[in-house]
């Protein structure tokens, strides 16, 4: 599990959500559903974590054709 934690007022929490999300997708296409608990675990919301999806250019793609899962990537 990757910890986070805001260490300084300067950290907002878009950048916590940038760095969790560069950790978490450099091992390669994560499971949306998995992203967004793992990132509730760290206390970052759901509207940070697609800001910061958002922010990097990560890219959503479903998996498994049209019955499968959605994952993001680095691009």
């Amino acid at each position: 599990v990757i910890a986070f934690e805001v260490t300084s007022d300067k950290t907002s929490a878009i950048e916590v959500a940038c760095n969790f999300l560069q950790d978490l997708l450099a091992n390669g296409p994560t499971d949306v559903n998995d992203i967004h608990s793992l990132a509730r675990e760290q206390g970052i919301s759901k509207s940070t974590t697609e800001r910061a999806k958002k922010k990097l250019g990560i890219e959503s793609e479903r998996q498994g054709g049209k019955d499968g899962n959605w994952v993001w990537k680095l691009p």
